[in-house]
């Protein structure tokens, strides 16, 4: 007979191992120490252990009292209210705010991230009615997932699938016509069986410490699951009695049910979340303009014109930079001024954000900030690489962003 043992995780908290048919309690323990005392068993190496996750770990998307935003949620009606607005706003309002510039790529970029989000999180149904097709959506994200996979693997265990405590409830309870009330550490969950079917299915505002004792409590005809040992084993064996949802198996996404509903017009949104996804990695989109950046060494203004022009795709405003630049000492060469103004765009790709530029004494000062300091060291290598004379003023990390004074004299070369 194989052995059982199952792992059920009701929160960082409070962990429950199911072995030889009896149940320990590990409190303010991790996964790994659990796995740890599996060596006091002879198990063999070829055992495999059940993950069960209490649901407050998961997403649930298609409840009636979903808490999902219903913004995000209707996001995919978005071209059908860029209409609306057109309608309501008029062609005078439209080109005051640049509508087919500005709003359609604004709602297309909410509509990207929002994919992007969603593609961290790993999703399965939870059929309520087979017949029916109704079903709620357990995710959980992808990172999760691999955490625990790789606390297994570190502990050298053998993970045989990871499953969700209502499916477990259910399947255990599905003989019989009744209403369940599964009450969480931070939040319940209320559903109600009928016919081997899920008719109702509701979140609760209520969680386990506000009934400190369950049994004083008269909840009528419904049934509680808490964390006594007849639930909790209702939820081990649960487990056995079910495939799906399983967050350890990898679905097929080319099986025949799938490529029937694979258009052309999915393949044209995957491929537009990846080139999007690229696109918005880089902090400053300036490969567009390469061509025109090589024109500034010959016209300064149009490098202002540039940055301003470019103000609304999220480019750094450099108006009182380039103002700034304007009035340095007219005993530096034009010459070194285009390369100065050279040098802080291309590291402005490293995501160098400047405050404060000033030129005295044959000495350029800049200030500045920085989100990564990989991003700084960048910035100071290529400092170095140019200018013959460099000195840290400060450097300064507030846990948001690095900011920095730097001064430069002497230049290498002009290039």
């Amino acid at each position: 007979m194989r052995e059982q043992i199952k792992i059920y995780i009701r929160s960082e908290e409070k962990i429950y191992l199911f072995i030889e048919e009896k149940i320990y309690f590990y409190e303010n323990q991790d996964l790994s120490s659990v796995l740890e005392s599996l060596d006091e068993y002879s198990l063999s190496e070829e055992v495999e252990i059940s993950l069960i996750l209490h649901f407050s770990y998961f997403k649930i998307e298609g409840m009636e009292t979903d808490y999902e935003d219903n913004n995000i949620k209707n996001i995919e009606n978005f071209d059908d209210e860029i209409e609306e607005n057109i309608e309501e706003n008029g062609t005078q309002k439209l080109e005051k705010i640049s509508f087919k510039e500005n709003f359609r790529w604004e709602i297309l970029k909410e509509k990207i991230l929002w994919k992007m989000k969603e593609m961290k999180y790993l999703k399965k149904k939870f059929f309520l009615n087979h017949i029916e097709d109704k079903y709620v959506t357990f995710g959980i994200e992808k990172k999760k997932i691999e955490e625990f996979k790789n606390v297994f693997k570190q502990e050298k265990k053998k993970l045989l699938d990871i499953k969700v405590d209502v499916a477990s409830i259910y399947n255990y309870n599905k003989n019989e016509d009744i209403e369940i009330l599964t009450i969480g550490e931070r939040k319940s969950l209320r559903f109600e069986v009928e016919d081997s079917k899920i008719s109702e299915l509701e979140e609760i505002d209520l969680k386990i410490d506000d009934l400190e004792n369950l049994e004083e409590y008269d909840f009528s005809d419904m049934k509680t699951v808490g964390l006594s040992e007849d639930n909790l084993k209702e939820i081990f064996l649960g487990t056995e009695l079910y495939e799906e949802p399983n967050f350890l198996k990898k679905e097929k996404f080319f099986e025949n049910k799938n490529l029937k509903k694979f258009e052309v017009k999915d393949v044209a949104v995957i491929l537009l979340i990846g080139a999007s996804y690229i696109f918005l990695q880089n902090l400053i989109p300036l490969e567009r303009e390469k061509a025109k950046n090589e024109r500034l060494k010959n016209e300064t203004k149009k490098l202002e014109k540039e940055y301003l022009s470019k103000k609304n795709e999220k480019l750094p405003d450099y108006s009182k930079e380039l103002s700034l630049l304007e009035e340095v000492d007219s005993n530096i060469t034009r010459k070194e001024y285009y390369s100065f103004i050279k040098f802080l765009i291309e590291n402005s790709r490293n995501g160098v954000d400047y405050t404060k530029i000033n030129y005295s004494d044959n000495k350029w000062i800049v200030q500045g900030t920085v989100n990564k300091f990989e991003n700084f060291e960048k910035f100071e290598n290529n400092l170095e690489g140019k200018y013959s004379s460099t000195e840290l003023g400060y450097l300064k990390d507030n846990d948001e962003e690095i900011v920095f004074e730097y001064t430069m004299m002497d230049k290498k070369n002009d290039n």
